[in-house]
């Protein structure tokens, strides 16, 4: 008898490893924007607003037949929203190893594919004028969804990789100067200048006020004696590196707000004029004058306090102190600016 052994070949196949895209998103940095910016597609001046970067996952092996969905939303800051506003499909491509597309591409016809701007949903948000491309957006959060796609039979099938592009828009307008107040002839050599102002970013320039300038436009004219771009809302003037302010002389400041736009552009909204006079001394601005500005940073809450200092015209002993720590009149000045930015650090005050 005859015993044959067969052994069946089993052959184990992996199966394929799923082929991916993954993105990485740029976006500029905005401060204000209109509505030509948010249509793209159709505007006749477009900016560059973002970068979309993508490489397949595994080197070598290229993923075909690829969409691009972008969908903006929109949440202002008055709290009303809507979805949707934007959406935009691109062309089915494909990415062999990378492939880089910006706002400025998917605008072109050989890029695009359905595209649609619910102005409709803007106007039900209160943005009026949608006809005009110039028109500013309000305040908000704008954000662009980003989903890649496998298409196949002529619709989005597989989902290969997403992403989110958010701008956060301000759109500041305006500049308040609050110290030195116009026309204050008691500032010292080394002033803290305050403002308010909504945006992120600011620049301050001092200029001198020559004899026989006759208005501040003029003098705002000359070499300035410092420019300087600030993060805050409040600058003091250094004790060095920079022309010094003189005694008994007077100079004329602003303001600028910057305002980061499309484009790479920066665009300045300046406050008015104002002007001070150093003291003729260039003594420290008086006590009596940092208990005038503590009191209008504090705020009315503190009004009766201030009316029993001022009752019972208690008088300084003549050291500044802070935590039984001494402090300089230009600290008490910071203090105050703190105070004005953070109104809710302070939880008490008395006399003592």
């Amino acid at each position: 008898m005859r015993f044959a052994l067969c052994c069946a070949a089993l052959l184990a196949v992996a199966p394929a490893a799923a082929q991916h895209v993954v993105m990485t998103t740029s976006s500029a940095v905005l401060d204000q924007a209109t509505i030509a910016d948010v249509d793209f597609v159709r505007s006749t001046t477009p900016k560059w607003l973002f970068t979309i970067d993508l490489r397949v996952a595994s080197p070598g092996n290229p993923v075909e037949d690829l969409v691009l969905e972008i969908t903006g939303d929109l949440a202002l800051a008055n709290g009303r929203s809507a979805t949707g506003i934007t959406v935009l499909r691109t062309l089915p491509f494909t990415v062999t190893e990378s492939l880089t597309y910006t706002n400025l591409d998917l605008a072109r016809p050989g890029v695009r594919g359905e595209y649609t701007f619910y102005s409709d949903k803007l106007s039900a948000l209160g943005v009026k004028d949608i006809a005009l491309s110039g028109t500013r957006l309000p305040a908000g959060t704008y954000t662009l969804n980003i989903v890649i796609y496998k298409y196949q039979n002529g619709v989005p099938t597989a989902e290969k990789d997403r992403g989110k592009i958010v701008f956060v828009i301000g759109n500041p307008s305006s500049i308040e100067l609050l110290f030195p107040p116009d026309g204050d002839k008691t500032v010292g050599l080394f002033p803290l200048f305050q403002w308010l102002y909504d945006g992120p970013l600011s620049r301050i320039s001092v200029f001198e006020r020559l004899p026989g300038q006759v208005s501040l436009e003029e003098a705002a004219g000359g070499v300035p004696h410092i420019v300087q771009e600030v993060s805050g809302l409040s600058f003091q003037y250094p004790t060095s590196g920079v022309r010094a302010l003189q005694s008994g002389k007077s100079y004329v400041w602003f303001v600028e707000g910057l305002l980061r736009s499309t484009g790479g552009t920066v665009q300045a909204v300046r406050s008015p004029l104002r002007s001070f006079t150093v003291s003729s001394d260039g003594s420290p601005v008086p006590e009596e004058s940092l208990l005038d500005r503590l009191e209008r940073a504090l705020g009315p809450a503190y009004k009766a306090l201030f009316d029993q200092i001022r009752a019972n015209e208690f008088t300084s002993a003549g050291v500044l102190t802070l935590d039984n720590t001494a402090i300089t009149p230009a600290q008490i000045e910071q203090l105050i600016a703190l105070i004005r930015q953070n109104p809710g650090l302070v939880k008490g005050a008395r006399v003592e």
